[in-house]
């Protein structure tokens, strides 16, 4: 998957991304969503493709 975009949402209580990316062989674009460590971007972008939830690209689009 190409990642396009994250947007990461902190506060207190932790650090929740939003990956925005497109899949390899389709090209359909896809969004996922997670609760991560929030020390290192990189390392919790993978992280999110790798294990978080789908997410409605449509609305996280309009976020």
């Amino acid at each position: 998957m190409r990642v396009i975009e994250t947007l990461w949402f902190t506060n207190i209580k932790g650090t929740c991304g939003i990956v925005l990316g497109e899949e390899d062989v389709t090209k359909d674009p896809v969004a996922y969503i997670s609760v991560v460590g929030g020390s290192n971007a990189q390392l919790d972008t993978e992280d999110i493709v790798a294990w978080g939830n789908k997410f409605p690209r449509d609305t996280a689009l309009r976020i």
